[in-house]
């Protein structure tokens, strides 16, 4: 019976979910923050930290409820300290895992540095105070936590815990195709449908196409907002078909909770 009313209440928040929704417009507020560019200034295979770091960031303003000025925290940070991956690769999970136990701090004393480093108090939080005094570590600074984190595997379930919660972190497989995309707002089609990945993106909703009635997520890229261009972001996002795991995208994504 628990089972029943259970199936039944999942079936139900199903079907209340909107056909369009877009965590950059909710009632003409804009929860994203910034888009990334991991390849600068050097090429860093960091998508894995930028894509956790960007929608976790995302779920701070939600919580905030867009009240407070963007909480950037410091993907290089977690390069350094977290051992989560390194400019060759990395794991969401163990990006989640590291912040749940030891929190992370933000980009202003710890900036992007494309590299991998050494994890010294330095290369965790640094000010510089003034023209020609020494740069020191800082010793306790500020740092933000979550409660607690998953995975969500599916359409479904990913557009449940996007509308509840916020943006989340998704396995991609990027093609020669969508490295070159320069579509805009148009919806990207692949024959690639696959369980394999070599990328890390963070999707903050989904629609339906007006012109071809092809449903899409609305996927943040690491790539900088010079790749595709589009009236609605300015770039770095793009719309990428859904519900057929095109290039992989509904295979496995991760989420985390602010505490």
């Amino acid at each position: 019976m628990i089972k029943i009313i259970l199936l039944i209440f999942l079936i139900s928040v199903c079907y209340s979910l909107p056909t369009n929704f877009d965590w950059r417009n909710v009632n003409g507020k804009n929860y994203c923050t910034v888009v990334r560019q991991q390849h600068l200034p050097q090429y860093c295979g960091s998508c894995w930290c930028l894509s956790s770091t960007s929608a976790l960031n995302d779920r701070i303003k939600i919580k905030y409820n867009n009240s407070k000025l963007d909480i950037n925290l410091s993907p290089q940070y977690i390069i350094n300290c977290g051992n989560a991956g390194s400019c060759e690769g990395g794991h969401p999970d163990l990006v989640y895992d590291f912040i749940l136990q030891n929190g992370a701090v933000h980009e202003t004393c710890c900036p992007y540095q494309a590299k991998d480093m050494e994890c010294t108090a330095e290369n965790i939080c640094k000010r510089c105070p003034s023209y020609g005094k020494p740069c020191y570590a800082v010793e306790t600074p500020k740092r933000w936590y979550i409660s607690s984190h998953g995975a969500v595997i599916g359409e479904q379930a990913m557009m449940n815990e996007i509308y509840k919660n916020g943006p989340i972190v998704c396995r991609l497989l990027a093609t020669d195709p969508l490295e070159s995309w320069n579509g805009g707002d148009e919806v990207f089609t692949t024959d690639e449908h696959t369980d394999n990945f070599n990328h890390l993106i963070s999707v903050v909703g989904w629609g339906v196409d007006s012109k071809t009635n092809q449903p899409y997520w609305i996927v943040r890229n690491s790539w900088g907002v010079e790749w595709n261009p589009t009236e609605s972001s300015g770039g770095g996002f793009f719309n990428l078909l859904r519900g057929d795991n095109s290039l992989a995208i509904e295979s496995k994504c991760f989420y985390a909770i602010p505490k």
